[in-house]
């Protein structure tokens, strides 16, 4: 946030995320070999993907093979706009009923005082998140004690999504964290994951990422014996 300030640009602005989607689209466009694409997202990435896809809808000619070369699609604590005056406030003061209710009307003030500036955009990419314009499968990671990437908006996600004809798996756990899932439930939480890839094609990718995970978990473990050595 600090590096944001220093070059004069907000955080929240749209003109910046405006940026952001371009870059990202422009990356995909320009990295045509890049193939097959796998979309996992955590939180708001669920959002500015949203964005991605208003500005690719703006040509579809141009951009379809962007769509066709994605081949699964991953949401982690996916955060979605209706639920934001609901969440924020509960994760901001957990435990403060009266500072809940404060900044839950600052936000509805702000979403209604900026809806033209911001607002209108934050529903637009909610839209086509829901009724996506990528039709690979896709998972969903979630918890239902998470205020901010709720279980009432992510199934309102995935039942957009398979009314379209999109495979949905579905994974809530009773208790863990916003986006901090892989954490809290590591072993199931890769067993989903590698699940998903391996059920979409790209199974020799998910060997590799859990070669990876064992040579990492090896590393750590080995780590760990020679500190305690050392002590």
């Amino acid at each position: 946030m600090k590096l944001y300030v220093k070059q004069n640009i907000n955080a929240d602005d749209k003109q910046y995320l405006q940026l952001v989607t371009a870059d990202v689209v422009k990356f995909l466009e320009s990295n045509a070999s890049y193939s097959p694409l796998i979309l996992h997202g955590f939180s708001i990435g669920g959002y500015v993907w949203g964005e991605c896809m208003v500005e690719m809808a703006k040509d579809m000619d141009r951009y379809r093979p962007i769509f066709e070369r994605i081949v699964a699609q991953i949401w982690d604590s996916a955060a979605d706009i209706p639920e934001i005056p609901i969440g924020f406030p509960k994760s901001v003061f957990p435990r403060n009923p009266m500072l809940q209710n404060a900044l839950r009307k600052y936000t509805l003030y702000h979403l209604k005082t900026f809806h033209e500036q911001a607002t209108i955009h934050y529903i637009r990419s909610s839209e086509i998140f829901h009724y996506t314009l990528v039709r690979a499968p896709a998972l969903f990671l979630l918890s239902k004690n998470d205020p901010i990437g709720s279980e009432s908006s992510n199934r309102s996600v995935r039942d957009a999504m398979e009314s379209l004809g999109i495979k949905c798996t579905w994974k809530c756990w009773d208790r863990s964290a916003h986006v901090l899932h892989y954490k809290y439930h590591t072993e199931e939480y890769l067993d989903y994951l590698f699940k998903h890839l391996e059920d979409n094609h790209i199974g020799w990718r998910a060997e590799r990422l859990r070669a990876k995970f064992r040579e990492s978990q090896s590393v750590a473990i080995g780590l760990n014996w020679e500190r305690r050595s050392r002590g």
